[in-house]
């Protein structure tokens, strides 16, 4: 193969390979932040709210002051519960990809399986000891990936 060839060729590869990559992630995000706001007269909608004008956003947009440091009383049969914060008690979350949930556990408290797709979920266990793990949704069967007492304090 001669020089021209094997340079060619290499570009080719190369090229190749950084198609796969730039198919392969999320597309830049065209502003910073969309702060949501519960308006129905206006017509621009980003993942299903309505972005207020970002000549009139306020620190407080941004600010939740609800009591997530507060245990909830649980009345679940399944032995928990959840205080979630989310895009309309927190409009500045719009966007951003992110959400908050405090969750209580009685003893032996179940979380049933649940999935979080596009998503991740982190876990601070601030006393006891909690089993978690992570299971694969779109096999048969289903595989858990666990180890015992995980999560601690």
């Amino acid at each position: 193969m001669k020089t021209s060839s094997k340079q060619l060729f290499l570009l080719i590869a190369v090229m190749s390979f950084r198609s796969l990559l730039v198919a392969a992630a999320d597309p830049d995000p065209r502003q910073d932040f969309c702060v949501a706001v519960n308006e129905t007269d206006v017509k621009i909608h980003v993942n299903g709210w309505i972005c207020k004008d970002p000549t009139t956003v306020k620190t407080d947009d941004f600010y939740y002051a609800g009591a997530l440091n507060v245990p909830h009383e649980i009345v679940s049969p399944y032995g928990v519960a959840f205080t979630p914060v989310f895009v309309p008690e927190l409009p500045g979350l719009n966007t951003q990809g992110l959400g908050l949930t405090r969750v209580d556990y009685l003893p032996n408290g179940l979380n049933v399986p649940h999935t979080h797709p596009r998503a991740t979920e982190v876990i601070t266990v601030l006393e006891g000891t909690l089993y978690a793990g992570f299971m694969t949704a779109d096999a048969d069967p289903n595989t858990l990936y666990a180890r015992d007492k995980i999560f601690s304090a």
